[in-house]
């Protein structure tokens, strides 16, 4: 530990990690600049699972849910991120993050396709 705030990320970390249970390597990969965002991302994990345990009628445990939305979800949604160009200098997280707010801010949708990233980089 380099710094007091390396503290606080790695609670804010602990913290997601508990609320989605994720292997160590796709972890790993998940990283925010914010502390905060990773309660943001647990969150929003957490409403997305919500939302597929409603559609399909049936209870998912947290590690499923966790998996499943790093596959159906996020990887996804990054893959589209790279082809909009919409990464940048952030992380994926952070990407992902800012991206997801957006979409529900401006269109309130959950949905995700390439009308709606061009929605999304256009500001409307």
């Amino acid at each position: 530990m380099r710094h007091r705030g390396d503290l606080i990320v790695k609670d804010y970390r602990r913290i997601f990690l508990d609320r989605v249970p994720l292997d160590e390597t796709t972890s790993a990969a998940i990283v925010t600049t914010d502390p905060e965002g990773y309660a943001e991302l647990g969150e929003a994990v957490e409403a997305w699972g919500f939302r597929l345990m409603q559609d399909e009628g049936r209870f998912s445990d947290r590690a499923t849910i966790a998996r499943r939305w790093h596959s159906e979800e996020y990887l996804p949604v990054i893959r589209l991120l790279h082809q909009a160009d919409l990464v940048g200098g952030n992380t994926e997280a952070d990407a992902y993050l800012w991206v997801a707010c957006e979409r529900y801010r401006l269109i309130r949708t959950h949905d995700w396709d390439e009308e709606i990233i061009s929605r999304i980089r256009d500001g409307r």
